[in-house]
C-alpha cells in the first residue's frame, strides 16, 4: 500500500534530473520539492480509517513526488558549486546527511507514534497498549475485541497522523537549506585558467 509513495519518489527523481539538464538550473526544483512535499505530508495528517482509496493513494503519490524531486539535487549542487578538489568531500557530506537524517528521524517518528498511541489508548477500557503495539495495524481486527475495535482504530489513526507531523515539519524546515543554495547554471563547463582560479564557459 506504500507503492504510490515509492513510485512518486522514483518518477520525480528521474524527472528532476531531466528537468535540471534541460533548464540548467536546480534551485527552482528545490523550492518546488519543498512546497509539494510539505503539502503532501500535510494531507497525510488528515487520513482517517474511512479515507477513500483515491485519497490515500493520491496523498502518498504527492508526497513521494515532492520528496523525490529534491532527493538527488543536493549532489548536483555540490558538483556544480564546489571547486573540483572539494567535490568528493561535498558529495560525501550530502550523502552522510541524507543517510544520518533518515536513520535519526525514523527513530524520532517511531517514538512519537509509540508515545501517542499509548496516550490515545489510555481512554479505551480493557485494552493492553503493549498488545496493540505488538500486533501492528494488520492484526488489530483479530487481536482486539470487536466491541472496542473502532476506538482502537481511532487511537491508532490518531498516532499515525501525529507521526506524519514530523514529516510536515522536516519538509517545511528544508526551505532553510534551499534559501542558502547558490544559483548557478549546470550548463557551465568549469575550466582552469592561467593565473589561478576558475572560470565558467557556457555550452
Amino acid at each position: 500500500m506504500s507503492l504510490p509513495l515509492i513510485l512518486g519518489v522514483t518518477i520525480s527523481s528521474i524527472g528532476a534530473g531531466a528537468g535540471v539538464s534541460l533548464a540548467g538550473q536546480y534551485v527552482p526544483f528545490l523550492y518546488i520539492s519543498v512546497i509539494i512535499s510539505s503539502i503532501g505530508a500535510g494531507l497525510l495528517t488528515t487520513l482517517t480509517p474511512s479515507t477513500s482509496h483515491s485519497a490515500w493513494i493520491g496523498y502518498q503519490a504527492l508526497y513521494g513526488l515532492g520528496a523525490g524531486l529534491g532527493m538527488q539535487l543536493p549532489l548536483v549542487v555540490a558538483q556544480t558549486v564546489l571547486p573540483e578538489t572539494d567535490i568528493p568531500i561535498g558529495t560525501a557530506l550530502m550523502t552522510f546527511c541524507q543517510t544520518f537524517g533518515g536513520a535519526l528521524f525514523v527513530s524520532v517518528a517511531q517514538n512519537v507514534f509509540t508515545n501517542q498511541l499509548i496516550e490515545n489508548l489510555g481512554g479505551v477500557p480493557d485494552v493492553d497498549p503493549k498488545l496493540v503495539l505488538s500486533s501492528g495495524a494488520t492484526e488489530l481486527q483479530t487481536n482486539v475485541p470487536s466491541e472496542v475495535l473502532q476506538s482502537v482504530l481511532a487511537a491508532y489513526n490518531g498516532a499515525l497522523t501525529r507521526t506524519w507531523l514530523v514529516a510536515v515539519a522536516l519538509s517545511a524546515l528544508s526551505l532553510v537549506g534551499v534559501v542558502f543554495v547558490e544559483w548557478r547554471s549546470v550548463k557551465g563547463a568549469k575550466t582552469e585558467v592561467a593565473g589561478g582560479g576558475d572560470c565558467y564557459a557556457e555550452d
